[in-house]
């Protein structure tokens, strides 16, 4: 009978073991509440580990030692410490919910996004749990699921400002603006101090076209929080869509104040002072932004661009030359330094690089233009037609290549083609004052010297400070012999045209006076250190010419020393001022016939054949009245 009795005394004993081990189970995790009560999270993972040491098939404890190493951030062994709560409880919501956020923070997006789904499968009215899921979804890039689950959470809570907000943010990602702004919108009903939701909402205002709004949800933002210099960027570029750089740049110095090395406000700076016309402002934030990002091929065309504006063709060809050291295969870059070159003359450089752009794009149509100009530049029409035709396949709204097809048709002869290409850029802009301006001179060309007086004058009113501009109106007021009015606008030509130009308008200076018998005024005209900067050899042989210092012969012997198309122009305007000289000594027939002679070359380009034409139709008038 022994074995019997010890077999009993044994189970019995292990009955006894197994009272005792819950006992002290329940002790130990008693200790781990109070331990977490009292943010002792080390103690309380003592205390925890102890007791499922003792009850190790309890779930509840395995979790609650879950939660404390979490507290601890030791999230590796929060995570085995979750699973095994859930081993032993497949239904665990709260241990599927903690242990979805510990992967989350372990970067497993994938098993925490699995644990949060099965969490809010076991008890869909959590709102953390819908909040959280929509967060994991927008890591993994579905927006559209976030946007559900936040919408789902917002059942449970309406209230939840930054739900709301995360709502917002997830839309404006989607691209659904309008419901972007109505949660921004409602979550600064709830909380008109949430900075971040003033600004967001500020930035969707200003893509959806509401700059004013944009704002004032920007000049709260900054009330609220002054010194972010992302807000201030964003304000600027609300005042630069207004045109109100001064406001801008002001913004724009704020936040480099703040941030003195922010790329982005210095490139913004750079732009608003360009646009102001403070180039060499802009010239120096482009620099100080290069110096921090050498590698920015974008910079450096922006840099050359303002360069360019400034005429340093040279300094803006070594800055898109800096491009391409960046980005050998840069089609902007090498768009640009064509067309710095064109501007330099320099046309055999500008056809090859215009070449090598658009190998690189084929696309590009700023090459086409720039290579047609160039080709125009050397006579070659055709070429430069077909340049301009493909530009214009590409881009069929770009005002400024029907301009310069315009002109190429021009060159060629086809004036109808010139001006239809010029009312289209004017349909497609019909503020556009060069367009303006080159259909006014087309039309001088065509002798319809009113309507060229019409757009010469809306080309003025658009851009007053547009060289030649004054001098073709001024041309246009002299052809009516409205003296005063010529004499007027070649005066503001002086101011504003480049010397070759400004010394033709002194000579005309001199002839409006002289014609309306302003002796004193005219004696100053060709006179004078002014006209000794101005002057070329053809000016001075004219001036001197009717200062009475050379004679005709000389006259025409100078207009003879040009190459061929020149010398034409020279001997229709030498017949011309042969013409004045010989009318302003009272020889009207002597007059008439010299004016007759100008005529005959067609140089209708030049503005003295129209001038003669109009004092030739007065002279014979005259002439031809009977006694």
């Amino acid at each position: 009978m022994r074995p019997p009795r010890i077999l009993l005394f044994l189970l019995l004993l292990g009955g006894g073991l197994t009272g005792c081990n819950r006992m002290a189970a329940d002790r130990a995790a008693k200790e781990g509440n109070a331990r977490m009560e009292a943010k002792d999270y080390r103690g309380a993972v003592e205390q925890y580990s102890e007791a499922v040491k003792l009850k190790p098939g309890s779930a509840p404890l395995w979790f609650k030692l879950g939660v404390a190493s979490s507290e601890l951030r030791d999230y590796a062994n929060a995570n085995s410490q979750f699973t095994e709560a859930l081993k032993l409880d497949p239904k665990f919501t709260g241990a599927f919910y903690n242990r979805a956020l510990v992967r989350q923070i372990l970067g497993d997006t994938t098993g925490a996004l699995d644990d949060c789904s099965r969490a809010i499968t076991l008890d869909p009215h959590q709102f953390n749990f819908w909040v959280t899921r929509a967060s994991l979804r927008i890591s993994q890039g579905n927006t559209a699921g976030a946007v559900s689950d936040d919408t789902e959470a917002l059942r449970l809570e309406p209230d939840s400002t930054s739900t709301l907000f995360g709502r917002g943010a997830a839309r404006w990602k989607l691209n659904d603006l309008g419901k972007a702004e109505e949660d921004f919108s409602r979550t600064l009903e709830l909380d008109p101090k949430y900075p971040q939701a003033s600004y967001s909402r500020g930035l969707i205002r200003k893509l959806l076209g509401k700059p004013s709004a944009a704002l004032e949800d920007f000049n709260q933002a900054l009330t609220l929080d002054p010194k972010r210099p992302e807000i201030l960027i964003s304000r600027a570029s609300a005042h630069m869509e207004q045109e109100h750089f001064s406001d801008a740049i002001h913004d724009l110095d704020r936040a480099l104040t703040l941030d003195p090395k922010n790329r982005e406000a210095l490139s913004n700076r750079s732009l608003a002072k360009e646009a102001s016309g403070d180039l060499p402002g802009a010239i120096a934030d482009l620099s100080a932004l290069l110096a921090l990002d050498p590698k920015n091929a974008e910079g450096w065309i922006r840099l050359g661009n303002a360069r360019e504006a400034l005429g340093d063709f040279n300094g803006a060809i070594t800055e898109y030359t800096h491009a391409l050291d960046v980005d050998r295969r840069s089609s902007e870059a090498m768009s640009c330094r064509a067309a710095a070159k064109m501007r330099k003359a320099d046309l055999e450089g500008a056809i090859k690089d215009a070449d090598s752009a658009l190998t690189y794009n084929p696309s590009n149509e700023r090459a086409y233009n720039t290579r047609g100009n160039a080709r125009r530049a050397k006579q070659d029409f055709d070429g430069a037609l077909a340049d301009y035709d493909q530009a214009l396949k590409i881009n069929p709204k770009n005002a400024l290549i029907f301009i310069s097809r315009a002109a190429a048709h021009r060159g060629k002869g086809d004036s109808k083609g010139a001006l239809d290409d010029l009312n289209q850029a004017l349909k497609l802009e019909p503020k556009n004052a060069t367009a303006l301006a080159e259909r006014g001179y087309l039309r001088i060309h065509e002798g319809d010297l009113n309507n060229a007086l019409t757009d010469i004058n809306s080309a003025l009113a658009l851009a007053p400070k547009m060289a030649g501009l004054h001098s073709a109106r001024a041309g246009l007021f002299y052809a009516r012999h409205s003296w005063p009015e010529a004499a007027r606008d070649y005066q503001d030509a002086l101011k504003l045209d480049s010397p070759s130009q400004r010394a033709q308008a002194r000579i005309y200076l001199w002839l409006a006076h002289s014609r309306q018998g302003d002796q004193a005024a005219a004696g100053q005209d060709l006179k004078g250190d002014d006209w000794n900067h101005d002057t070329s050899p053809w000016a001075d042989s004219i001036a001197l010419f009717l200062l009475g210092q050379k004679t005709e012969a000389d006259l025409f012997a100078a207009a003879t020393t040009a190459k061929a198309k020149v010398q034409e122009n020279q001997q229709c305007q030498a017949w011309y001022f042969a013409g004045i000289k010989a009318l302003l000594s009272g020889d009207k027939t002597g007059a008439a016939e010299r004016f007759q002679k100008c005529m005959e070359t067609n140089c209708k380009d030049v503005l003295e054949f129209h001038f003669a034409a109009a004092d030739l139709l007065e002279l014979k008038s005259r002439i031809e009245q009977p006694k």
